[in-house]
């Protein structure tokens, strides 16, 4: 048995005393004969105190009856006539309210007798903050009318503190069965929890088996597709891509290193000459790759070098130029630029290759897949893990929760009980 040991004697040298022994199945039945005549005497004070209040509330009535009728006095002055006349409505439809909402319990309960005297007392309260001022208006012009009805309602309110009084007195130990009964009802539950336990992580063991079987073969396949010739043939592409990227990152430096040779001088033929130099040093590769780009600077050649005599260029700017001339002319910047164009058409049908290919969709798939019944089996196992901790503390639960049940029973009965539960 699993909580065989859960209420077992305390092995100590004197033995415990126990003036009397109760199965938790008849903890109830006991706490009913023992609160018999308590209850009896607790539902008798609650009717003889809801008659009390009927009879009160009957009196409110019939002073707000008379409150509604009354009217003001004709010789009342003007001002205070009007001012009493509407605040007089506003008590009217407020108590309309309140009286319409008050309705005296059936019940002898003390639960439902300790709410309703709670709620009407605060209900009275509040009728009588919202009201406090047009009660001393409507007072100036009918004041024995109006003091009628507010004595009615300090009756009603004076019931209402009295019964509470009554109920405060006799709160503890109505309260002390409830939680007996509730703390009954918890061991009962702890009890009956230990083999649902077992139940549950017995289902989810077997659920764990057929996820590892599940994880296992996802595993499988999503390693057959990593590992496929078309997977390999997918990865070579790829590092061809990014052999080739590196292989055109390295002519573009190699275009600006060129056309490094022009910057100098292109800025002043351009500026003295007014020819469109200056996008073949500011943006080399674009300049160059573009249509015609190249073809364009190679017929220039000739007008630079009419305009480097011109402008009688020397130093280093004109050995630059010259260079750079030479270089262009030679067929050297014509190499590389066509040798990035050759790189980048490359690189275009590496990316159309690789441009979700049938095999990333099925890795993608297979991964998902794998990744779904992974997580599946570790929240599985968490799951088994809490419910084993859970199984694991609910001894000293139960232990502690029949520790206090015995507490409260020895309040009631003012001896020492020992609660058996099986």
């Amino acid at each position: 048995m699993i909580f065989k040991s859960i209420f077992s004697r305390k092995k100590d040298n004197k033995p415990e005393e126990i003036d009397f022994e109760l199965k938790l199945d008849e903890v109830r039945e006991w706490i009913e004969n023992e609160n018999r005549p308590f209850v009896k005497e607790l539902e008798e004070d609650i009717k003889r105190n809801y008659e009390n209040l009927e009879e009160k509330l009957l009196g409110l009535k019939e002073s707000f009856s008379a409150f509604k009728r009354s009217t003001v006095d004709p010789e009342v002055m003007e001002k205070l006539k009007k001012a009493a006349k509407t605040n007089k409505i506003t008590i009217e439809n407020d108590m309309d309210s309140f009286l319409n909402s008050l309705s005296i319990p059936n019940e002898e309960n003390f639960f439902t007798a300790y709410d309703f005297c709670l709620n009407a007392s605060k209900d009275i309260k509040e009728l009588g903050k919202r009201n406090r001022k047009r009660f001393i208006i409507v007072g100036e012009a009918l004041r024995e009318d109006t003091k009628n009805m507010t004595k009615s309602i300090g009756r009603f309110e004076t019931g209402l503190l009295e019964m509470w009084e009554k109920l405060k007195e006799k709160e503890d130990r109505v309260r002390g069965a409830k939680e007996i009964l509730t703390l009954v009802k918890g061991i009962r539950s702890d009890i009956k929890r230990g083999p649902e336990i077992e139940e549950e992580i017995k289902k989810m063991e077997s659920a764990v088996g057929f996820q590892e079987q599940k994880e296992r073969k996802a595993k499988k396949e999503l390693d057959e597709t990593r590992n496929s010739r078309a997977m390999k043939n997918l990865e070579k592409i790829r590092e061809k891509s990014t052999e080739l990227r590196k292989k055109r990152k390295e002519l573009e430096e190699r275009i600006h290193q060129e056309m490094s040779n022009f910057e100098k001088s292109f800025k002043k033929i351009s500026h003295e000459k007014g020819l469109e130099l200056m996008p073949y040093v500011e943006n080399p590769v674009e300049s160059l790759t573009q249509e015609d780009g190249l073809s364009k600077l190679k017929k220039s050649s000739e007008t630079i070098k009419d305009a480097m005599e011109d402008l009688k260029l020397t130093g280093k700017s004109r050995e630059k130029l010259e260079t750079g001339l030479e270089r262009l002319n030679s067929g050297v910047i014509e190499w590389i630029v066509k040798e990035h164009s050759n790189v980048s058409n490359e690189i275009e049908k590496m990316e159309k290759k690789l441009e979700e290919p049938k095999i990333v969709l099925e890795e993608r798939e297979k991964k998902e897949n794998y990744e779904n019944w992974r997580q599946a089996m570790e929240t599985t196992k968490k799951k088994i893990e809490d419910l084993k901790k859970e199984k694991k503390g609910l001894s000293s639960k139960i232990s502690s929760k029949r520790k206090k049940l015995e507490n409260k029973l020895a309040e009631v009965s003012g001896k020492k009980p020992k609660v058996i539960a099986e």
